[in-house]
């Protein structure tokens, strides 16, 4: 009883949309998971690559792709720093390439352009969502804006609120602490880090 009273936040989760991770909460992608793109190019820039936290696909590591080339798999709450040549570049995700079993089988690909400089940083920002999926965009490294999802937080304090917030300096509400010892250690983080936000 007390398993299936356990399970049930989780399948609920999963049609959570997935929020940024705060800089001290952000890992770098482990040497043995990157592909690619670590030594510096002459006059080149660099790319840098992080992952939200979040329910969707939390468990599955995600193919960092540069101009079709695999540079690293990345789990949540990674970031991964790529170096480039000047130019334009493709920066993608897709399904990881070396995973056999079913988080390899999706049919996962979104690709953005980005036009890099000699000596510039390009920050890009992985998120799911529970309408379109996994998707890549480009941020702005000076405005990093949290969005979540109060469906999501009506699961931790029972509340049926639906509807999304963006802010940028606004004070944290206290909520219990999640105790989440039973479902594994990325939901378990996950769990934590948005009750501690709020």
């Amino acid at each position: 009883m007390r398993m299936m009273l356990a399970l049930i936040p989780v399948l609920a989760l999963a049609g959570c949309s997935s929020w940024q991770a705060d800089p001290e909460d952000i890992t770098p992608v482990p040497e043995e998971r990157l592909r690619g793109f670590q030594t510096p190019v002459a006059n080149g820039g660099e790319l840098v690559v992080t992952r939200d936290f979040g329910i969707r696909g939390g468990g599955c590591y995600v193919a960092v792709m540069v101009d079709r080339r695999l540079a690293a798999r990345i789990h949540v709450g990674e970031q991964v720093h790529l170096h480039v040549p000047a130019g334009m570049r493709i920066v993608s995700i897709e399904s990881d390439p070396e995973d056999d079993t079913l988080c390899g089988k999706g049919s996962l690909l979104r690709e953005k352009a980005a036009r890099v400089e000699s000596g510039e940083t390009l920050q890009f920002r992985i998120s799911s969502d529970n309408r379109i999926g996994f998707d890549i965009q480009q941020v702005d490294a000076q405005e990093q804006r949290y969005i979540v999802r109060d469906r999501c937080l009506s699961l931790v304090t029972g509340a049926t609120r639906y509807h999304e917030e963006t802010f940028l300096h606004r004070p944290r509400r206290t909520l219990p602490p999640v105790s989440c010892s039973q479902i594994g250690k990325p939901l378990c983080l996950s769990l934590r880090r948005l009750s501690e936000r709020w």
